[in-house]
Order: C-alpha cells, then structure tokens, then sequence
C-alpha cells in the first residue's frame, strides 16, 4: 500500500484517493453508467493533467514503489 507524500491519503495506482478524487469519481461513474456534466468532465480533464505532472515527481515515484531508488 502506498500514500500521498502531499496529504497522506491511499494512493492506487498512482493516483491518489484525496487529491485526484474526481478521477475516482469518474471511474465509478463509467462503470455505473452514471451521467456526468460538461463542467465535471472538464474538472477530470484538469485532474487528470494534474496527476501526470503529480505521477513524474521523485517523491511519488518512491511512495509508489518503494525500491524506486534501489
């Protein structure tokens, strides 16, 4: 298990249950088959651009795989 170097929360597969919520959020609405609003589908455009630039730093990079600097 991994956590968020910036706030300490789960993180799954990078991306992390606090900060990039809304791309959880879309998650479980594509797999209820749940509408979404423009206005939330650009704010998961955005998060998810943040959690690319998010993905690339050493800290994440070593809290995801811990041997990262082995």
């Amino acid at each position: 298990m991994s956590y968020c170097p910036d706030c300490g929360c789960k993180m799954y597969n990078g991306i992390c249950t606090n900060c990039h919520e809304d791309l959880i959020i879309f998650d479980e609405c594509l797999e209820y088959d749940i509408p979404m609003s423009d206005e939330f589908l650009e704010s998961v455009d955005e998060c998810r651009q943040r959690q690319r630039e998010y993905a690339k730093r050493e800290d994440v990079k070593r809290a995801i795989n811990p041997r990262h600097n082995e």
